[in-house]
């Protein structure tokens, strides 16, 4: 709503820049169209971030799983140095997996909805139907989550892995390049 509202008010600046644009005329085509063009672009630069951020951050729990003596601080911290260099193999790694867990997210999603917008006229006669609508959403989000959450641990540990073997090679020793 905060972005709407500034592109919004960019646009009506802008629209009174744009030839046809009046500082009273605020649903002028021409500062719609600048709004939305906003809109989507302020859109697109705060997923970038929130893709980049996740990016860095995507392995802080998983040192803190495997390897001894770590807290939660130097996990943060070993998360920025594993994926160092790698920032854009993991970006295509977190749009693939999303990409595959939509198609399973989906169809619980729309039954919930269904399932919510039916038992709604009940749950105001009978407070017992809203309990029961509770439970239902609670399951069907669990169910959910059931579902992708493997996924993605089984993605992070592989991506912890690989990141590690080449940042650290695991403790492996080079042949002698002399032989």
């Amino acid at each position: 709503i905060l972005l709407f509202i500034l592109a919004l008010i960019t646009g009506v600046v802008l629209g009174i820049f744009i030839p046809g644009g009046a500082a009273n005329d605020a649903f002028n085509p021409v500062v719609a169209l600048v709004s939305f063009t906003l809109v989507l672009v302020y859109i697109g630069l705060i997923f970038s971030v929130f893709l980049l951020v996740q990016a860095r951050f995507i392995l802080v729990e998983v040192p803190l799983a495997i390897e001894n003596s770590t807290d939660g601080a130097s996990t943060i911290k070993r998360s920025w140095n594993l994926t160092r260099g790698n920032l854009w193999r993991i970006v295509a790694i977190i749009i693939i997996t999303s990409l595959l867990t939509f198609p399973l997210q989906v169809p619980l999603s729309v039954l919930n909805i269904i399932i919510q917008i039916s038992l709604q006229p009940l749950a105001r006669v009978n407070s017992n139907y809203r309990l029961l609508a509770a439970i239902v959403n609670i399951l069907l989000t669990l169910i959910s989550i059931a579902l992708v959450v493997p996924l993605w641990q089984t993605i992070k540990a592989v991506l912890y892995c690989d990141l590690r073997s080449r940042r650290e090679g695991f403790g492996l020793k080079l042949r002698d390049r002399n032989i």
